[in-house]
């Protein structure tokens, strides 16, 4: 495994499949990659065509150690934000860092993200060179444009303007203290096996060594980069990548001639996390399109009782890609992944948030004026019917979310992610 540039992901498939869109492109260039990934995630991976390894043991097993089941664990990740660090980061963040280890003897770099602990780890470890990649604005935080997450309720957006940021400068500091204090023990405890020194900065919020330079693998039509980014700081927009089983599939013919039997639908979809505890959604959202007499596409994941109408069509998957540019409207869970797929098709989007970085999504659509929020726990009929015909008859939605598609038209998030890592690499 020579020469090669590992990408290491631990995420969902929003956060799998750029770094699959990334790593095909570099190796269309000649380079050499192998993806560090979930032990659920390598075989979509190989499928890709792509070399992986498992970095994060399978959801059978770690639900086994937490004696919980997959729905549990769902329930509880979106409850609490910090189960999933402290109960799959850290718990299993050896497991990671012994794993990533075996493979990177004759590594040239190493692209993580800030939720990939053991990357860094390793990185510095083996003196790899390391690239830090934001695939989310809340990844890379600015005092201008805060995360507009419930757990930084707290600081201030940016139309307070110059007094907003006074305030963040002033409360970063502290978020940095308080994360360090409540992360730093574990982490600690696996840096000294690996003959490392404690943290100094604060885990999840800053990487511990300096990358050689830092990757925005979002488009600028979502958040620009701020001047208090790190000064290496490139933006490349999104990388993306449609697979299921990892192969790239075109629409059936069922979905196609459903589409073309009638105005386009709306699309209904949790992608890859939230689908796992879906609630009432896909119940209500069938219910939403018959009452408004709209044509659907449900894209409800594994099996489900709703059946199939002439007019409401329930998948378990479609290439998004391909999908939300024939659809009038799109209502998701506000994952990164699916937004910008959202943006891309120009479509407007209704955003449901569950947790993390999919309240900043929504956020940042809503004020982009290309959508509208309404909380996952407020999904409900008569909420969810108000706010998607507010949106379908909203000519300035669709004027805007039509200009922001024209905007990212000429974005090649893979193709530019991948030439700055060579460029970076090369420097180093």
């Amino acid at each position: 495994m020579a020469n090669e540039i590992i990408l290491a992901s631990i995420g969902s498939l929003g956060d799998l499949n750029p770094f699959i869109a990334v790593a095909l492109e570099l190796e269309a260039r000649g380079n050499s990659t192998i993806l560090a990934v979930p032990e659920d995630q390598v075989e979509s991976v190989r499928s890709a065509g792509l070399k992986a390894h498992a970095i994060l043991p399978s959801n059978e097993v770690m639900n086994q150690e937490l004696g919980m089941t997959s729905a549990d664990v769902t329930r509880a990740m979106m409850d609490d934000i910090n189960f999933v660090v402290e109960n799959v980061m850290l718990k299993f963040l050896e497991f990671g860092v012994t794993a990533l280890d075996d493979i990177t003897s004759d590594a040239v770099g190493i692209v993580g993200t800030i939720m990939t602990l053991p990357a860094a780890i390793i990185s510095e470890k083996r003196s790899i060179p390391y690239i830090s990649a934001a695939l989310q604005p809340m990844t890379l935080p600015t005092v201008y444009d805060a995360p507009r997450v419930p757990e930084y309720w707290m600081l201030a957006s940016p139309r307070f303007g110059m007094t907003g940021r006074v305030w963040n400068r002033m409360w970063m500091p502290i978020i940095r203290a308080e994360t360090k204090r409540r992360f730093a023990k574990t982490i600690n405890s696996v840096r000294e096996v690996h003959d490392l020194p404690r943290l100094r900065r604060a885990p999840l919020l800053e990487v511990e060594i300096d990358p050689v330079m830092t990757v925005a693998m979002y488009s600028s039509q979502l958040a620009p980069l701020q001047p208090d980014h790190p000064k290496d700081a490139t933006q490349t927009g999104f990388a993306t990548f449609d697979h299921e089983g990892g192969t790239q599939k075109p629409l059936d013919d069922e979905l196609l001639n459903f589409l073309d039997a009638g105005e386009p639908p709306i699309v209904f979809s949790l992608g890859s996390f939230a689908v796992n505890l879906p609630g009432e959604f896909y119940p209500v959202s069938y219910n939403v399109a018959q009452e408004l007499g709209e044509r659907a596409v449900l894209l409800t994941g594994s099996a489900t009782d709703l059946t199939s109408t002439s007019d409401i069509l329930v998948r378990e998957y479609a290439p998004y890609s391909q999908l939300f540019p024939k659809s009038k409207c799109v209502v998701h869970h506000g994952g990164v992944g699916t937004t910008g797929q959202a943006m891309r098709a120009g479509v407007p989007q209704l955003i449901t948030p569950h947790l993390g970085d999919q309240w900043d999504n929504g956020a940042r659509i809503k004020s982009l004026g290309l959508g509208d929020t309404l909380p996952a726990n407020k999904y409900c009929l008569e909420n969810a019917m108000s706010a998607i015909r507010n949106i379908l008859s909203s000519a300035d939605i669709a004027g805007k979310a039509a200009q922001v598609a024209e905007n990212m038209r000429l974005e090649n998030g893979a193709q530019s992610t991948a030439v700055a890592i060579e460029t970076a690499l090369h420097r180093a």
